[in-house]
């Protein structure tokens, strides 16, 4: 519903079912029928069941009802014209009839019928031929759709023809609600408890017992005038977008009834900062500084800051709704509610914008060693409300420290390998990046060439949105490469980089004879040739053919066998997956230059430890080529590193 909160006369409240008894709801002709299926009916009623047997000392909520008001000149029943929700409503509507309750009110432009004469016409012939509706589950329901469209052809199609059908499914689809919800509840184990709890439920009205859609009056926007309506149907019911938490709470801060006519800056300032709050946490290097998130709607990441600033989890369905709903009834608070989401959002910003932090609380998040509310609402705000920027930045970097130490044994660390210590070693690696950046800056500013700028950041955002993987920098001595593309991608590159392969050295007379410059030229030029294809894709010759050139790039100084430190954290760095599965296992100079023409053509995020180990930041031996002194002295860097942060020597 965007911007049209602050400036329309909406009015958003929760109304319980046993209060809809007194209004007359309309279905206008521009909605899709009554088309709830089986399923969606019996999900619905093992909500409800479940929400009794929890006794959670607060209501259900159900989704939104989005209607206007008619102008009704008998003064009868208020009429209330359904723009969404109708699915839900009658759904409930049937139920209410099917526990012996009042009726609601419900009538259908598309067909000028009552709910209501429906089900009297579906009783009505369930007691004159005695049908027995109380057995019809099974496991695809046969029985119940049969029943279903017997009823519906002797009822409504008997004296139709065939072009009425189709005006008719609302119909077909109210007797199959109908004779779900009558049949679930005879399968109820201890049937009139569960019917007298599920009554009591529906005629109460307490806070802390009872179910309440949400009440969304658009009167004021639509100005009596359909087409506004209909516009608002089509926003509503594109992709079946229905409105959210972050929308419906932004309702609540804007309500007219909150502000006195003096106070429309006060109005205006919320719906102000709203928009500024939004805008921020659209902006992808804010909102993966603070969640790996990649599924949440930009529109729906306001979110975050409402539950930190509510100290709530938004785990069950309009949860965090009812929360600012019930905060918001005393309108005295609206400022103190106001003010926590405003002061919650300056502290996240102050996080963003102190580079230490950043890295620090980012660290934190993304490898899920603390949660957002701990470090906000524990660690942050209990403890640092009087400290300056300093001895902030103090406590957080020893919660990063205190993790750290809870998940590596920093006296294993040199032991620790691929295969046996994979998650740790990815967590090194991550944090020797944090690190490094951290250090860049700093180093900077005390040459005096930077003063306070932050020129290195850590793009929280693109690591997460790449996934990165460990990967070896010289390739493993082991064979991984199992299918076709990965094989013949590797020998091409091998073989050009080596600048040609004599293979009539090899051991072994099928691949000697087969791979000949010949057909090694049609392998380069992408030619099919079945030969090569038997011998590459046959896994005890691609065995020998691998090792061959790993030998072959060994005699030519461009490999070298790491021994004890193939698998070892001397020779893993952090890669984005794509990089890493185009080239996994190649030589030190082709992934090398690949890697660098990935970050200078293509633009793509290479961490810095990765960068400065294919660049040999770390040791002084030749370009190409990745020793076991290289790897032992990365090794060392990295172990060096994290003691220095841990403060140990």
């Amino acid at each position: 519903m965007g911007e049209t909160y602050s400036e329309n006369n909406n009015i958003l409240e929760l109304k319980s079912i046993s209060n809809i008894h007194n209004e007359k709801f309309i279905i206008p002709s521009f909605q899709r029928g009554y088309r709830w299926e089986p399923v969606q009916v019996i999900t619905l009623l093992e909500d409800i069941k479940e929400y009794i047997e929890k006794k959670l000392d607060t209501f259900m909520c159900l989704q939104p009802v989005v209607f206007y008001k008619k102008n009704n000149n008998d003064n009868k029943l208020e009429e209330l014209v359904v723009v969404d929700g109708q699915q839900r409503l009658t759904t409930i509507a049937v139920i209410s009839r099917c526990l012996g309750l009042d009726n609601i009110n419900i009538e259908y432009n598309k067909n000028n019928k009552a709910l209501q004469d429906i089900l009297n016409n579906v009783e009505s012939y369930l007691n004159t031929n005695k049908m027995d509706i109380n057995n019809l589950f099974n496991d695809d329901n046969k029985l119940l759709f049969e029943k279903t469209s017997e009823i519906y052809k002797k009822i409504y199609l008997s004296a139709r023809n065939n072009s009425d059908k189709v005006n008719l499914l609302d119909e077909y689809y109210i007797i199959l609600s109908y004779l779900t919800i009558k049949c679930w509840l005879e399968n109820e184990k201890n049937i009139e408890e569960s019917i007298k709890s599920i009554k009591n439920l529906f005629t109460s009205d307490k806070d802390n017992f009872s179910i309440k859609f949400i009440w969304y009056d658009v009167t004021g926007e639509i100005n009596g005038k359909e087409t506004k309506a209909i516009n608002i149907f089509t926003r509503l019911n594109i992709g079946k977008i229905e409105l959210t938490d972050a929308e419906l709470i932004k309702a609540l801060f804007l309500k007219k009834d909150n502000f006195k006519d003096s106070e429309l800056d006060k109005k205006l300032h919320i719906a102000y900062k709203w928009d500024e709050i939004e805008k921020t946490l659209n902006n992808d290097s804010f909102w993966y500084f603070l969640s790996n998130d990649k599924d949440k709607p930009k529109k729906d990441r306001i979110e975050l800051v409402l539950e930190l600033a509510a100290n709530i989890k938004n785990d069950e369905q309009h949860n965090l709704f009812r929360n600012y709903e019930n905060k918001l009834k005393n309108k005295n608070e609206l400022d103190k509610h106001w003010q926590a989401v405003e002061e919650c959002f300056m502290t996240l910003k102050e996080w963003y914008n102190d580079n230490e932090m950043y890295h620090y609380i980012g660290f934190l998040l993304n490898n899920k060693l603390e949660s957002l509310e701990n470090i906000y609402t524990n660690i942050y705000t209990n403890k640092l409300e009087s400290l300056d920027n300093i001895y902030k930045r103090d406590i957080i970097k020893n919660k990063v420290i205190e993790k750290i130490k809870t998940k590596i044994n920093v006296d294993e660390v040199k032991n620790y390998t691929y295969y046996n210590n994979e998650e740790e070693i990815k967590l090194i690696l991550f944090f020797s990046n944090i690190y490094e950046t951290i250090h860049s800056n700093q180093a900077r500013n005390k040459k005096g060439s930077v003063t306070e700028t932050i020129t290195n950041r850590f793009p929280f955002d693109l690591y997460i949105k790449e996934d990165f993987d460990v990967e070896h920098i010289a390739p493993q001595t082991e064979n991984p490469l199992n299918n076709k593309e990965d094989r013949i991608k590797w020998f091409k590159d091998s073989y050009e980089y080596l600048e040609k392969i004599d293979f009539s050295k090899i051991n072994d007379d099928e691949i000697k004879n087969n791979l000949t410059e010949e057909n090694i030229k049609k392998i380069i030029e992408n030619e099919d040739n079945k030969n090569i294809n038997n011998i590459i894709f046959n896994s005890e010759k691609w065995n020998i053919i691998y090792n061959y050139i790993l030998e072959t790039a060994i005699e030519k100084g461009k490999n070298i066998n790491l021994e004890d430190e193939e698998h070892c954290l001397g020779n893993l760095v952090l890669l984005p997956r794509d990089i890493n599965r185009a080239y996994k296992n190649a030589l030190f100079g082709i992934k090398r230059k690949y890697i660098i023409d990935k970050e200078t053509e293509k633009y793509r995020f290479i961490p810095v430890v990765t960068r400065h180990a294919f660049l040999k930041y770390y040791s002084k031996n030749i370009i190409d080529l990745w020793t076991q002194e290289d790897a032992e002295q990365f090794k060392k860097t990295i172990i060096n590193n994290l003691k220095e942060f841990l403060g140990i020597n």
